[in-house]
Protein backbone atom coordinates (compact mmCIF):
# COMPACT_ATOMS: atom_id res chain seq x y z
CA UNK A 1 0.00 0.00 0.00
CA UNK A 2 3.11 2.54 0.76
CA UNK A 3 4.20 1.86 -2.55
CA UNK A 4 0.83 2.69 -4.20
CA UNK A 5 0.69 6.26 -2.54
CA UNK A 6 4.14 6.96 -3.52
CA UNK A 7 3.73 6.60 -6.78
CA UNK A 8 0.24 8.88 -6.92
CA UNK A 9 0.53 12.43 -8.57
CA UNK A 10 0.39 14.96 -4.90
CA UNK A 11 -1.40 18.62 -5.26
CA UNK A 12 -0.95 21.12 -2.77
CA UNK A 13 -3.89 21.60 -0.12
CA UNK A 14 -3.67 24.36 2.56
CA UNK A 15 -5.76 24.67 5.80
CA UNK A 16 -7.22 28.18 5.66
CA UNK A 17 -9.21 30.00 8.67
CA UNK A 18 -12.18 30.88 6.33
CA UNK A 19 -11.61 34.86 7.69
CA UNK A 20 -8.59 34.89 5.14
CA UNK A 21 -10.72 33.57 2.17
CA UNK A 22 -12.55 35.96 -0.03
CA UNK A 23 -16.08 34.94 -1.23
CA UNK A 24 -16.39 37.33 -4.46
CA UNK A 25 -19.88 39.48 -3.69
CA UNK A 26 -18.45 42.41 -6.95
CA UNK A 27 -21.06 41.49 -9.51
CA UNK A 28 -18.16 42.68 -12.19
CA UNK A 29 -15.96 40.09 -10.92
CA UNK A 30 -15.25 37.17 -13.10
CA UNK A 31 -16.01 35.08 -10.06
CA UNK A 32 -19.12 36.65 -9.01
CA UNK A 33 -21.77 34.01 -8.56
CA UNK A 34 -25.11 35.62 -6.94
CA UNK A 35 -25.54 32.47 -4.58
CA UNK A 36 -22.79 34.18 -2.49
CA UNK A 37 -25.88 36.22 -0.89
CA UNK A 38 -28.16 33.45 -0.60
CA UNK A 39 -29.44 32.99 3.04
CA UNK A 40 -27.04 30.68 5.55
CA UNK A 41 -27.92 27.00 5.63
CA UNK A 42 -28.22 26.36 9.11
CA UNK A 43 -28.34 22.33 8.43
CA UNK A 44 -24.69 23.10 6.63
CA UNK A 45 -23.52 25.48 9.59
CA UNK A 46 -24.38 22.76 11.91
CA UNK A 47 -22.36 19.81 10.14
CA UNK A 48 -19.51 21.82 9.85
CA UNK A 49 -19.62 22.48 13.70
CA UNK A 50 -20.34 18.73 14.19
CA UNK A 51 -17.07 17.66 11.49
CA UNK A 52 -15.55 20.43 9.72
CA UNK A 53 -15.21 20.75 6.58
CA UNK A 54 -15.09 17.47 4.03
CA UNK A 55 -14.61 18.54 0.69
CA UNK A 56 -11.84 20.60 0.05
CA UNK A 57 -12.51 24.37 -1.26
CA UNK A 58 -11.24 25.30 -4.46
CA UNK A 59 -9.52 29.24 -4.46
CA UNK A 60 -7.20 30.90 -6.80
CA UNK A 61 -4.76 33.26 -5.49
CA UNK A 62 -5.37 37.08 -6.57
CA UNK A 63 -2.00 39.06 -5.36
CA UNK A 64 -1.97 38.55 -1.48
CA UNK A 65 -5.84 37.44 -1.69
CA UNK A 66 -7.01 33.82 -1.78
CA UNK A 67 -10.45 34.23 -3.92
CA UNK A 68 -12.82 31.13 -3.65
CA UNK A 69 -13.61 29.10 -6.61
CA UNK A 70 -16.16 26.87 -5.65
CA UNK A 71 -17.42 26.39 -1.97
CA UNK A 72 -19.04 29.16 -1.20
CA UNK A 73 -21.67 28.03 0.81
CA UNK A 74 -19.28 25.94 2.56
CA UNK A 75 -16.67 29.05 3.88
CA UNK A 76 -19.68 31.23 4.67
CA UNK A 77 -20.72 28.51 6.71
CA UNK A 78 -17.68 27.83 8.31
CA UNK A 79 -17.32 31.66 9.28
CA UNK A 80 -20.74 31.04 11.09
CA UNK A 81 -19.55 27.99 12.69
CA UNK A 82 -16.38 29.56 13.61
CA UNK A 83 -18.09 32.44 15.70
CA UNK A 84 -20.83 29.88 17.11
CA UNK A 85 -17.63 27.57 18.45
CA UNK A 86 -15.31 29.97 20.16
CA UNK A 87 -18.67 31.40 21.72
CA UNK A 88 -19.09 27.59 23.30
CA UNK A 89 -15.18 27.66 23.98
CA UNK A 90 -14.56 25.27 21.31
CA UNK A 91 -11.80 25.35 19.00
CA UNK A 92 -12.83 26.98 15.42
CA UNK A 93 -12.38 24.49 12.28
CA UNK A 94 -9.59 25.10 9.39
CA UNK A 95 -10.57 25.18 5.88
CA UNK A 96 -9.18 22.65 3.54
CA UNK A 97 -8.17 23.98 0.38
CA UNK A 98 -6.85 23.37 -3.11
CA UNK A 99 -5.26 25.86 -5.39
CA UNK A 100 -6.25 25.93 -8.87
CA UNK A 101 -4.47 28.19 -11.42
CA UNK A 102 -6.17 29.12 -14.51
CA UNK A 103 -7.16 32.07 -16.58
CA UNK A 104 -10.11 34.21 -15.56
CA UNK A 105 -12.56 31.80 -18.13
CA UNK A 106 -10.80 28.47 -16.56
CA UNK A 107 -11.50 29.58 -13.36
CA UNK A 108 -15.28 30.46 -13.53
CA UNK A 109 -15.88 26.74 -15.73
CA UNK A 110 -14.62 25.46 -12.40
CA UNK A 111 -17.42 27.36 -10.47
CA UNK A 112 -19.70 25.79 -12.97
CA UNK A 113 -18.96 22.68 -13.27
CA UNK A 114 -18.37 21.86 -9.40
CA UNK A 115 -22.36 22.61 -8.91
CA UNK A 116 -23.91 21.83 -12.36
CA UNK A 117 -22.47 18.18 -12.37
CA UNK A 118 -23.59 16.61 -9.65
CA UNK A 119 -25.78 13.88 -8.96
CA UNK A 120 -28.26 13.99 -5.97
CA UNK A 121 -29.29 10.73 -4.19
CA UNK A 122 -32.76 8.94 -5.21
CA UNK A 123 -35.29 9.44 -1.72
CA UNK A 124 -34.91 5.79 -1.46
CA UNK A 125 -30.85 5.49 -1.53
CA UNK A 126 -31.09 8.25 0.66
CA UNK A 127 -32.91 6.67 3.21
CA UNK A 128 -31.42 3.65 2.56
CA UNK A 129 -28.01 5.31 3.79
CA UNK A 130 -29.77 7.07 6.22
CA UNK A 131 -30.67 3.36 7.76
CA UNK A 132 -27.19 2.23 7.42
CA UNK A 133 -25.68 5.10 9.21
CA UNK A 134 -28.16 4.36 12.26
CA UNK A 135 -27.40 0.61 12.12
CA UNK A 136 -23.54 1.56 12.57
CA UNK A 137 -24.85 3.18 15.94
CA UNK A 138 -25.61 6.79 15.29
CA UNK A 139 -28.40 8.71 16.60
CA UNK A 140 -31.26 9.96 14.73
CA UNK A 141 -29.86 13.60 15.98
CA UNK A 142 -26.37 12.79 14.27
CA UNK A 143 -28.39 11.63 10.71
CA UNK A 144 -30.20 14.92 10.55
CA UNK A 145 -26.88 16.83 11.16
CA UNK A 146 -25.40 14.68 8.69
CA UNK A 147 -28.12 14.71 6.10
CA UNK A 148 -28.99 18.34 7.07
CA UNK A 149 -33.19 17.72 7.90
CA UNK A 150 -34.87 17.03 10.39
CA UNK A 151 -35.19 13.93 12.62
CA UNK A 152 -38.67 14.19 11.77
CA UNK A 153 -37.51 13.82 8.18
CA UNK A 154 -35.27 10.75 9.35
CA UNK A 155 -38.01 9.10 10.95
CA UNK A 156 -40.04 9.45 7.88
CA UNK A 157 -37.65 8.16 5.74
CA UNK A 158 -37.23 4.76 7.89
CA UNK A 159 -41.03 4.35 7.46
CA UNK A 160 -41.19 4.67 3.87
CA UNK A 161 -38.46 2.02 3.37
CA UNK A 162 -41.21 -0.21 5.19
CA UNK A 163 -43.71 0.41 2.60
CA UNK A 164 -44.34 -2.14 0.20
CA UNK A 165 -42.71 -1.88 -3.21
CA UNK A 166 -45.36 -0.28 -5.05
CA UNK A 167 -45.56 2.12 -2.62
CA UNK A 168 -41.65 2.82 -2.51
CA UNK A 169 -41.56 2.72 -6.47
CA UNK A 170 -44.26 5.61 -6.28
CA UNK A 171 -41.38 7.52 -4.41
CA UNK A 172 -38.87 6.88 -6.28
CA UNK A 173 -41.06 8.06 -9.38
CA UNK A 174 -41.77 11.13 -7.64
CA UNK A 175 -45.71 10.18 -7.45
CA UNK A 176 -45.57 11.15 -3.82
CA UNK A 177 -43.27 11.95 -1.23
CA UNK A 178 -41.55 10.06 1.22
CA UNK A 179 -43.63 12.01 4.14
CA UNK A 180 -47.01 11.05 2.15
CA UNK A 181 -45.86 7.60 2.13
CA UNK A 182 -44.40 6.93 5.66
CA UNK A 183 -48.42 7.62 6.60
CA UNK A 184 -48.85 3.89 4.58
CA UNK A 185 -46.23 2.24 6.66
CA UNK A 186 -48.16 0.79 9.23
CA UNK A 187 -51.01 -0.66 6.84
CA UNK A 188 -51.18 -4.22 4.95
CA UNK A 189 -49.42 -4.31 2.07
CA UNK A 190 -52.75 -4.45 0.02
CA UNK A 191 -54.06 -1.28 1.73
CA UNK A 192 -51.11 0.63 1.14
CA UNK A 193 -51.65 0.11 -2.77
CA UNK A 194 -55.72 0.48 -2.49
CA UNK A 195 -55.05 4.03 -0.54
CA UNK A 196 -51.60 4.66 -3.02
CA UNK A 197 -54.56 4.69 -5.98
CA UNK A 198 -56.89 6.10 -4.40
CA UNK A 199 -55.23 9.28 -3.14
CA UNK A 200 -53.42 9.63 -6.35
CA UNK A 201 -56.64 9.73 -8.35
CA UNK A 202 -58.11 11.96 -6.04
CA UNK A 203 -55.14 14.77 -6.56
CA UNK A 204 -55.35 14.60 -10.35
CA UNK A 205 -58.89 15.25 -9.87
CA UNK A 206 -58.00 18.28 -7.86
CA UNK A 207 -55.34 19.13 -10.16
CA UNK A 208 -52.94 18.94 -7.92
CA UNK A 209 -49.13 17.31 -8.91
CA UNK A 210 -48.82 14.74 -6.44
CA UNK A 211 -50.73 13.46 -3.24
CA UNK A 212 -50.07 15.41 0.01
CA UNK A 213 -49.46 13.20 3.74
CA UNK A 214 -53.30 14.90 4.03
CA UNK A 215 -54.61 13.24 1.02
CA UNK A 216 -53.32 10.24 1.67
CA UNK A 217 -54.25 9.46 5.48
CA UNK A 218 -57.78 10.21 4.02
CA UNK A 219 -57.44 7.79 1.51
CA UNK A 220 -56.46 5.35 4.40
CA UNK A 221 -59.05 6.23 6.66
CA UNK A 222 -56.47 7.88 8.92
CA UNK A 223 -57.25 10.90 10.97
CA UNK A 224 -54.99 13.95 9.72
CA UNK A 225 -52.07 14.95 11.89
CA UNK A 226 -51.34 18.22 8.92
CA UNK A 227 -50.08 21.40 10.24
CA UNK A 228 -52.03 23.99 10.49
CA UNK A 229 -52.19 27.10 8.18
CA UNK A 230 -51.61 30.53 9.62
CA UNK A 231 -55.47 30.87 8.71
CA UNK A 232 -56.33 28.59 10.87
CA UNK A 233 -53.85 29.74 13.94
CA UNK A 234 -55.08 33.37 13.98
CA UNK A 235 -58.62 32.06 13.93
CA UNK A 236 -57.76 29.59 17.26
CA UNK A 237 -55.64 33.02 18.57
CA UNK A 238 -58.95 34.75 18.56
CA UNK A 239 -60.62 32.75 20.95
CA UNK A 240 -60.84 34.87 24.38
CA UNK A 241 -60.37 31.96 26.72
CA UNK A 242 -57.07 30.86 25.14
CA UNK A 243 -54.24 30.14 27.61
CA UNK A 244 -51.98 33.01 27.65
CA UNK A 245 -48.51 30.28 27.46
CA UNK A 246 -50.63 28.82 24.57
CA UNK A 247 -51.32 31.70 23.00
CA UNK A 248 -47.75 32.76 23.42
CA UNK A 249 -46.55 29.33 21.81
CA UNK A 250 -49.29 30.07 18.71
CA UNK A 251 -47.07 33.57 18.01
CA UNK A 252 -44.01 31.90 18.52
CA UNK A 253 -44.73 29.54 15.30
CA UNK A 254 -45.93 32.68 13.58
CA UNK A 255 -42.45 34.22 14.21
CA UNK A 256 -44.47 37.38 15.90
Amino acid sequence: MASKIENVTRTNAYNFDPGDLVVVTDKAHPLYDPRASLPLNESMIKDIMFRGIIEPVIVSREGDKYMVVAGRQRVRCALEANKRLKEMGREPIKVVCVLRRGNESDLFGVSISENENRLDDTPLGRAAKCQRYLSLGRSEEEAAITFGVSITCIKQWLKMLECCPQVRKAVENNVISASAAAVLSDLPAEEQVKALEAATEESKQNGTKKPTARTVAKAAGKKSTHMKSRKEILKRLEEPKLPDFYRKALLWVLGE
